[in-house]
């Protein structure tokens, strides 16, 4: 499930057209790599929190270009996400480094947004913030 949330946030948030997206084998790789089951007390899965801990876990992945990059004002952040077997390529490699730049800022709102809802008390609200990340046609609750 939490590989469909990132996929649907991608389509969300990004142009269908070009590189500006991150690809979704790319999202695919770094979920496996990061994700850890969360559960609530009764055992039901915690969706929210394992995907917090996949966005956090791709957001420490990226690195910071080097000093002349921020001195010159450029984009400051690449990732790389390789293939998890041969020839084990990086995921990104067609990305430029604005969209690399986009897609480390868009994971951080994404982040943001998550924790909010995580602390929040009223399910309808935490819904309406789910709606600007994964569209209109997520859920409300039900009156």
């Amino acid at each position: 499930r939490v590989v469909r949330y990132l996929k649907r946030w991608k389509d969300v948030r990004f142009s269908s057209r070009g590189n500006a997206a991150p690809p979704g084998i790319a999202l695919t790789v770094a979920a496996h790599r990061h994700f850890m089951a969360e559960f609530f007390r009764d055992g039901r899965p915690n969706d929210v929190e394992a995907l917090i801990g996949v966005v956090s876990g791709i957001i420490d992945s990226f690195a910071v270009r080097g000093l002349a990059w921020f001195l010159l004002g450029g984009p400051s952040h690449k990732v790389r996400i390789e293939l998890p077997v041969e020839p084990f390529s990086n995921l990104c490699e067609r990305m430029t480094p604005r969209h690399m730049q986009r897609f480390y800022d868009e994971l951080v709102w994404l982040l943001e947004t998550l924790q909010a809802v995580r602390k929040g008390r009223s399910e309808a609200k935490a819904c309406e913030r789910l709606q600007k990340v994964f569209g209109a046609d997520f859920p409300l609750p039900a009156d």
